[in-house]
């Protein structure tokens, strides 16, 4: 029983990270490229990532977020290390505005990754 509780505080301290901010896929639904102002979608999404200007005055506003799941099994003493791993969930959007400041495209990319600690391999 001791074990399990020293399993389970491991789990909830240590079981999840996450980096980048994370935005709503659903408001990026309503922007409209030639209509929407970069300023308006900054605004809805919250502080980007990274924001670039190129020479000829366009703007690149990109989002990325990872989320960082620790398997409960990694925790188990002495077998951890042989079974244990890691799942990676990330999403990224890149918004590219004109020089008047509207979206002129946009892209989302969703991805994964589950990364293996398997010692025993």
């Amino acid at each position: 029983m001791r074990r399990f509780a020293v399993l389970l505080l491991a789990s909830a301290v240590g079981g999840c990270t996450s980096v980048g901010t994370k935005f709503d896929e659903s408001k990026v639904d309503s922007f409209k490229v030639g209509q929407t102002n970069c300023a308006e979608a900054v605004m809805a999404l919250g502080r980007p990532s990274q924001d670039m200007r190129s020479a000829n005055g366009e703007r690149t506003v990109l989002y990325m977020y990872s989320d960082m799941r620790m398997r409960p099994e990694t925790f188990l003493p002495y077998i951890g290390p042989l079974v244990g791993g890691m799942d990676n969930d990330t999403k990224s959007l890149s918004l590219i505005c004109d020089r008047r400041g509207v979206l002129k495209d946009y892209s989302v990319s969703t991805g994964g990754m589950d990364m293996n600690q398997n010692l025993a391999r």
